[in-house]
């Protein structure tokens, strides 16, 4: 149980950090140009759920070890 609550863990964490880089770029938006409060937003979302998403990795991979 543990293992399928960390892959899904590991899943939302990519898409949201995926989400946040492409804000952050300027991809993701309504075509105009962002503020910098909105870009630092979402460079605050990219970073907590890349970091989110590294430790889901890394605790599937040393940790429970789901394969093995």
């Amino acid at each position: 149980m543990e293992t399928v609550v960390l892959f899904l863990a590991l899943a939302l964490a990519v898409i949201l950090a995926v989400y946040g880089w492409l804000g952050a770029l300027g991809v993701w938006g309504s075509g105009k140009e962002a503020d910098r409060i909105e870009r630092l937003a979402y460079l605050f979302i990219a970073s907590i759920f890349t970091v989110l998403a590294a430790d889901a990795c890394y605790a599937l991979t040393f940790v429970v070890h789901p394969f093995g």
